[in-house]
């Protein structure tokens, strides 16, 4: 049986979609309501939940709860949710937190069969301090000092980071 990946709640990227389908991913976006009675009936369902979405997650993380482990659940969050995200999510057995912007690899990894529960994954430390930056940049409209400012450096610290890390920037 092919591996489900579905999305709850919002569009996956039309590239996303079709790599993964190459692959022999089947991808669906379903609504919550759909998405717990899936994953109970479906064992090689993987559900990717937004935490930044804007519909009350409260239903599903009940319905999560009653769930059996048979499916993989991960988690999208931006940064600023991140950690709100996980101690909200983490009596519902989410074996994954992918930190926003997720690429391809990291829907594959979870679309992988094992045999036993993957075990939780998180973004790395170097993963959320670029992602950090680049979110003080963006809210300085790219002002490297006034961003310095904010998270307490030195102008040319953070210039040094972001020579080392590009895509922040």
């Amino acid at each position: 049986m092919a591996r489900q990946l579905l999305f709850v709640g919002i569009e996956p990227d039309p590239g996303w979609v079709s790599a993964l389908t190459r692959r022999g991913v089947q991808v669906e976006t379903v609504s919550f309501a759909e998405a717990a009675p899936r994953l109970a009936d479906e064992p090689e369902t993987c559900l990717v939940l937004d935490a930044d979405a804007a519909e009350s997650h409260a239903a599903l993380r009940a319905e999560l709860e009653r769930v059996t482990a048979s499916g993989t659940v991960a988690l999208l969050a931006s940064a600023p949710a991140l950690f709100s995200a996980m101690a909200d999510w983490k009596a519902c057995g989410v074996a994954h937190v992918l930190l926003k912007p997720v690429d391809l690899d990291e829907l594959l990894a979870i679309t992988e069969p094992a045999g036993a529960p993957p075990a939780p994954r998180l973004p790395s430390l170097e993963r959320l301090q670029r992602e950090y930056i680049r979110a003080v940049l963006d809210s300085c409209s790219g002002n490297v000092s006034e961003a310095a400012r904010q998270l307490g450096m030195y102008r040319q610290s953070l210039q040094r980071m972001l020579r080392r890390h590009p895509a922040a920037r």
